[in-house]
């Protein structure tokens, strides 16, 4: 969880950032064998040490460092397929650009979070796609890379993540009944950061597929994008609302001293039901329009 967070976020790497403040500290190795041992018990700290390590690998392929809407936000990121209703004040019809007023005020109007981010809506919290379809706002997002790149490495840290919680839920069910509530503690955050780039990766290819389909007017091709966005709908779906769970019973994950900062369990809701919405009624509503059913 990013290094720069508060000191006092209580995790084992947080902890072992506060013994190398000092000179003379133990080898690596030893802490975090008898951290291993601490938090799973005697017996375990082979099945915890293997997964540490595949998740010490799976960070090195993560291209998504940034405080952006991928990330650590991205578990309630929502998936636009439609231009959402207004939450606050939009100035769409008026003599002040609503684009400008939208940078200048860091004001998100769309969507249930508030702060935008630094000096651009695009550089906030929320992917939220230009609806014009000048620009493809999931290419801009992968740079310097390109989508495929990044969703190639995107892929692999989850699959990396994937590997090690096998061990790691291993350890935790073998763990003594005193320590096995803090054991799957560790369990949920791990399989929360499982969840992070799943969802950056379905976050930003549903916004490729939306602004490709804006673009095409075969009926074919645009089967073919309905029908790949229904199935990102379908694999998010379940994954939001075990993030949901997750956020509520780790303090650790959603929750910071301005709320809507990043995200909070409300916030994941509404994405939840953005999901369900799009899935039952929105998708259906374009293929009967376009004679696609």
């Amino acid at each position: 969880m990013e290094s720069w967070s508060y000191g006092f976020k209580p995790n084992f790497v947080a902890e072992l950032r506060a013994w190398y403040s000092w000179s003379d500290a133990p080898p690596l190795e030893t802490l975090l064998r008898q951290m291993a041992r601490r938090k799973f018990g005697a017996g375990n700290e082979d099945l915890v040490l293997a997964a540490w390590k595949h998740f010490s690998t799976a960070i090195t392929y993560d291209p998504d460092t940034g405080p952006t809407a991928g990330g650590n936000a991205a578990v309630a990121n929502p998936l636009f397929f439609q231009p959402p209703e207004s939450h606050i004040m939009t100035l769409e019809h008026s003599w002040t650009d609503q684009g400008t007023w939208s940078r200048d005020s860091s004001l998100n109007p769309y969507w249930p979070y508030v702060f935008c981010g630094y000096g651009s809506s695009r550089d906030g919290w929320v992917l939220y796609p230009d609806f014009t379809n000048h620009e493809n706002l999931a290419e801009h997002y992968a740079k310097p890379m390109s989508l495929g790149v990044f969703n190639k490495y995107l892929q692999k840290t989850a699959d990396e993540m994937a590997k090690g919680l096998e061990s790691y839920r291993m350890a935790a069910l073998k763990t003594p009944a005193s320590k096995r509530r803090q054991a799957l503690r560790e369990v949920l955050l791990a399989e929360q950061l499982e969840r992070m780039p799943r969802s950056t990766k379905a976050m930003v290819e549903f916004e490729d597929l939306r602004f490709h389909l804006a673009k095409t007017d075969a009926p074919e091709e645009q089967k073919r994008i309905l029908d790949r966005m229904t199935n990102i709908l379908k694999e998010e779906l379940p994954r939001t609302t075990s993030a949901l769970e997750t956020a509520r019973r780790d303090s650790r994950l959603g929750y910071e001293w301005e709320e809507d900062y990043i995200y909070w369990p409300e916030t994941i809701e509404k994405k939840i039901d953005l999901l369900k919405k799009t899935l039952n009624e929105y998708i259906p509503a374009y293929r009967r329009q376009h004679k696609l059913t």
